[in-house]
């Protein structure tokens, strides 16, 4: 029996496209106003409002090692704990793909914590994400300023 093919939503961050498994994406947003949160990890850009609910919001480039800059797409996502909003450069499409084309990291990325799997698309690099390892850099939910 071969492996089905997963749908997921191709985002850009930095020099790195990612794969988000479109099942745990709720929805695309432009940019909402971030409050920023004090004694946060690198990466954690602060907290928005999405829909009555207040979220942190995670910068991918930030913890992919990439340099900063304005992200122009917010993109939310369920976590296994809670939701919570990555700002990304750009949101490319969605597309199916065999999970067989990733292979695990190489040594030299691995200390990109977030990141689960690496594969070649085209000329770029395209990695998955341990979305339960992004959620663990979060602010408790009783800290995320409202």
């Amino acid at each position: 029996m071969s492996p089905v093919p997963r749908s997921y939503l191709i985002v850009c961050a930095g020099t790195f496209r990612c794969a988000l498994p479109l099942s745990e994406v709720r929805e695309v947003t432009r940019p909402l106003p971030v409050t920023s949160a004090a004694g946060t990890l690198a990466g954690v850009l602060g907290a928005t409002v999405v829909r009555g609910a207040a979220l942190p919001v995670v910068s991918l480039k930030t913890i992919l090692g990439q340099p900063g800059g304005a992200e122009s797409r917010f993109v939310v996502v369920r976590t296994p704990d809670r939701d919570c909003v990555l700002a990304v450069d750009s949101v490319e499409t969605i597309a199916s793909i065999d999970e067989r084309g990733f292979s695990p990291l190489p040594s030299l990325l691995h200390g990109i914590e977030a990141a689960r799997a690496i594969a070649a698309a085209d000329r770029d690099l395209m990695v998955t994400l341990d979305l339960a390892m992004v959620a663990s850099m979060l602010p408790a939910a009783d800290k995320v300023p409202e």
